[in-house]
């Protein structure tokens, strides 16, 4: 629930006058509308199919848009990690869950982060591949080691019908 909350916290940085937007207020006239989704660029242009999210400037929409589906997304990513029985012997490999919701968090920070610095979803450059090369190592470090630790306690029996 934490990571949906803060992915709808996401969604208020589309609320945030654009600096084009405060000049204009400040100058004394009235504007058409106040925040926008595109970081670097106005909103609108061209965009993915099927979502509209930029693939020229930063899009708020996208960490918005995950934040909020974590809700969906982590329990289903737990239900695969815990299908292989290791739930069902009594066990509550709560540490892969931890791991799973915490890589997920990591995962929508990195999208805000992406497009706070007004990079497009499909754009990646070194500070943003070595993140990503960083969540991807860290992930399987975690995952392997817990779920590892889970599996070393299952009986040879539960092996032969998992």
């Amino acid at each position: 629930m934490l990571v949906t909350v803060l992915g709808a916290a996401a969604g208020g940085l589309m609320l945030r006058p654009t600096p084009e937007q405060v000049e204009t207020l400040h100058a004394g006239y009235s504007t058409g509308a106040v925040g926008a989704h595109t970081v670097g660029g106005h909103d609108g242009g061209p965009g993915l199919a099927g979502v509209g999210w930029s693939t020229q400037h930063g899009d708020l929409r996208v960490a918005h848009f995950f934040g909020l589906h974590g809700v969906q997304i982590i329990p289903f990513i737990g239900w695969l990690a815990f299908r292989r029985g290791n739930a069902r012997q009594g066990r509550k490999p709560i540490g892969l869950a931890f791991a799973i919701a915490s890589s997920y968090l990591a995962f929508v920070a990195m999208l805000t982060w992406q497009a706070l610095r007004g990079q497009s979803i499909i754009t990646l450059d070194g500070a943003i591949l070595s993140a990503l090369v960083i969540w991807i190592v860290a992930t399987a470090a975690a995952v392997t080691s817990l779920h590892g630790s889970v599996s070393q306690h299952s009986s040879p029996l539960s092996r032969l019908t998992t």
